[in-house]
């Protein structure tokens, strides 16, 4: 493929993940008119992000083999049309239980969007530019779910809540038709479709396993203390909610910018990358939880932002690395560890908050996101045990 036609498709996928993304973190500030709307309480609103968020865990880990046996593009194109049509039926819905049915199907065709597009990049992309092609789909897609709380607040409040799906997901049809001719059809495998076989072959790789649960740690850290940003910002501000979604958006530049540079600086500088990023994350987090002032908290989302995507990027393209013939299941794998971690992440923060502060859940997150980055680069340096190399100077057999 040539590089132009690559950039181009990059950049649509990218945009796919930029609105895939945002279509779930939108319904934070709408929440409110949506269940005055639906005659419902606001627990029970919830439950469409709920839903969303449970069949998007779910079919993550389906859609990856899928790809790697049908025909990436293939899977890319169903899922985007799937995730495009289900959202804008979601504007249309008069009852709870039709929305949340509608968004258990939006969020189940959106897990096959980032793991195989993901997976496409990289198999397509040359090996010196594979990690920025990645960085860049990437960094849109936080970049969506960084500015989706502004997008959700800013359209409920000139319009409504159903204008907000159906913006997402009328942007998400338009890209899906583009894509529709613009990416080639590639043959399927000749191998029978074997779910299991994947993953245990995937599963069987000691050193895809050291990055997975590296990045389990990484995903507790970031995903989940990141949704309580908002209203961490709204207790020591006193913003409203279409500020605050300026506010936080200075994450999602951090993650724009440092996907589209992650790769060179990993080229010039090794894996030494993963010291310097989870320096500047764990840092950036520490100053969210010790300073209140919105100046600094601009400054420290940025650092946060730009220290994961170069830290999510750099695991996705070394995971891909070591078993290249199954990036699909390779990516589902990485994506759901993600996904999964931020989930538990999110629980566990909602009980310290319950007997501590949002400050404590910053500075636990900054002490793990400096361990992932430490971790990182001893697991991709072929150093197997961390410990002795921090207490003795040298690998311990």
């Amino acid at each position: 493929m040539d590089v132009k036609r690559l950039n181009i498709i990059t950049l649509l996928l990218g945009l796919l993940a930029f609105w895939i993304n945002g279509d779930n973190y939108a319904a934070a500030p709408m929440l409110i008119e949506m269940a005055k709307d639906l005659h419902v309480n606001i627990s029970s609103a919830s439950f469409s992000v709920t839903s969303y968020m449970l069949f998007f865990g779910l079919l993550t880990i389906l859609f990856g083999p899928l790809g790697d046996r049908f025909g990436k593009t293939r899977i890319i194109k169903i899922a985007a049309f799937g995730s495009a049509v289900f959202s804008i039926v979601s504007s249309f819905s008069n009852s709870l239980s039709f929305l949340v049915f509608t968004r258990a199907f939006n969020g189940a065709f959106s897990a096959g969007i980032l793991p195989v597009s993901v997976a496409y990049i990289g198999e397509n992309s040359p090996d010196d530019s594979r990690q920025n092609s990645i960085g860049k789909v990437m960094g849109l897609m936080f970049l969506g779910g960084a500015v989706a709380a502004f997008i959700g607040g800013a359209v409920t409040y000139l319009g409504s809540w159903r204008l907000v799906y159906f913006v997402y997901g009328i942007a998400e049809l338009i890209i899906a038709f583009i894509l529709m001719f613009l990416l080639e059809k590639f043959p399927e495998s000749s191998t029978h479709f074997n779910f299991m076989k994947n993953y245990k072959t995937a599963l069987s790789n000691n050193s895809l396993i050291k990055i997975t649960s590296v990045m389990f740690c990484l995903g507790f850290a970031v995903l989940g203390s990141f949704a309580f940003l908002g209203k961490y910002i709204q207790n020591i501000s006193n913003l409203n909610i279409m500020l605050i979604g300026i506010v936080l958006s200075s994450y999602g530049i951090g993650t724009f910018v440092g996907g589209r540079i992650s790769g060179s600086l990993r080229n010039k500088f090794g894996n030494k990358i993963f010291i310097a990023a989870g320096i500047i994350g764990g840092f950036s987090l520490l100053a969210l939880g010790l300073f209140y002032n919105l100046i600094f908290i601009v400054l420290a989302l940025t650092g946060f932002g730009l220290s994961f995507i170069m830290l999510q990027s750099s695991f996705e393209t070394s995971a891909q690395e070591l078993l290249p013939g199954m990036r699909g299941t390779v990516m589902s794998l990485a994506s759901f560890s993600m996904v999964v971690s931020g989930a538990a992440g999110t629980f566990i923060n909602s009980r310290i908050i319950l007997y501590y502060s949002y400050s404590t859940i910053f500075l636990v997150a900054a002490a793990l996101l400096l361990f992932a980055g430490l971790s990182g680069y001893f697991v991709l340096t072929g150093i197997k045990n961390v410990s002795g190399v921090l207490l003795y100077g040298q690998p311990q057999e």
